[in-house]
């Protein structure tokens, strides 16, 4: 319904994270990617007021535990809003492992994680790119601006990265192409 008082619905987010991706290699092939994420200021406030129980300005043990299982599980519907693709293929990847929520000394929240793949992509054979969103508006996610992803255990090749936007893979009812990392290995 339009008129003269009334505007299209709207959505924005609630929740900022800036990524860092790390491709981990083994035998020139992509087996996994250690994540980080970090939150904007707002809601870093609201998980450490949740998940500090003690007050110290660190998430341990329990407390790791409990972000863990009531703050970021869940994400496991979404991909851990980290889309890797093999050929234009979306990549399954196995259990989320070696999780770990940390405060930093500016009050930021800040994730942690190991995505690993379920069968190793060759980087060189395959077209292979990463992309990081959320398709709701509720989480902007985005890479870092500073070295957003760098590559460890290559030893044969050398990998780099080309940014771009992804046409073919649009978000927001096809109104955004989200940023993609190309990978070149050669």
């Amino acid at each position: 319904m339009s008129g003269p008082f009334s505007r299209p619905a709207q959505a924005h987010p609630h929740v900022w994270i800036d990524v860092d991706a790390t491709m981990m290699m083994e035998n020139d092939e992509i087996t996994g990617i250690a994540v980080t994420w970090l939150f904007d200021d707002l809601f870093s406030m609201t998980l450490i007021d949740e998940f500090d129980q003690n007050h110290d300005r660190r998430f341990f043990d329990a407390e790791n535990d409990a972000v863990r299982d009531n703050a970021f599980i869940a994400l496991n519907d979404v991909g851990y809003l980290t889309y890797l693709r093999q050929n234009e293929n979306l990549v399954d990847y196995g259990d989320v492992r070696d999780f770990k929520a940390d405060i930093t000394d500016d009050n930021r929240v800040r994730y942690d994680f190991v995505l690993p793949l379920k069968t190793p992509l060759d980087p060189v054979r395959d077209a292979v790119s990463l992309s990081v969103y959320d398709a709701e508006f509720y989480i902007d996610v985005a890479f870092a601006e500073m070295d957003p992803i760098t590559f460890t255990g290559n030893r044969q090749i050398q990998c780099h990265y080309k940014m771009g936007e992804d046409e073919k893979n649009r978000i927001y009812f096809d109104l955004v192409a989200p940023l993609r990392a190309d990978f070149i290995c050669q």
